[in-house]
């Protein structure tokens, strides 16, 4: 295949995954990045252990149109997000990009949580998640992205 086809392909490829993405949320514009295959993983603060959560599949970091968002809450109005289209049921996982959220390489995990969303032990957004991916290049790739994204959140967070 010449290098022409190639990236005719996946240019192909990402407008399909674009169109699948704007199904879910319609103000999606752009695919900033993505990985192949991915698994979700929840720390368990009782036992000191990771737990498979039944999410995996896609994963792509995402940015939306504000103008075409609804809603108040910081998680609808969140810019930026990361979605992982569940293979394993119709319930994705949806992780809004905050100048809040903390993330870290730990291999073979990409582990992160959103402080913000911290208000009981207990709270969806202060559990703590780590993200297994198949491929250790696309786990480089995706927290060097979310690093300048958070950073870019972060630094206009500070101007309002």
């Amino acid at each position: 295949m010449s290098l022409i086809d190639s990236n005719a392909l996946e240019d192909t490829r990402q407008k399909a995954n674009l169109r699948v993405l704007q199904r879910i949320d319609r103000s999606i514009v752009e695919i900033m990045g993505s990985a192949t295959h991915v698994v979700l993983y929840e720390f368990q603060d009782a036992s000191q252990q990771w737990e498979k959560c039944d999410c995996e599949g896609s994963l792509f970091v995402v940015k939306r149109d504000l103008s075409a968002i609804t809603g108040n809450d910081v998680e609808t109005n969140s810019r930026f997000k990361i979605v992982i289209l569940n293979r394993n049921s119709t319930e994705n996982m949806e992780i809004s990009l905050t100048a809040t959220f903390q993330m870290q390489i730990r291999e073979p995990y990409l582990i992160f949580r959103d402080s913000s969303m911290v208000t009981t032990p207990a709270s969806e957004g202060g559990k703590i998640r780590g993200v297994w991916f198949h491929n250790d290049d696309e786990r480089s790739k995706i927290g060097a992205l979310l690093d300048r994204v958070v950073q870019n959140v972060a630094s206009v967070a500070s101007l309002e």
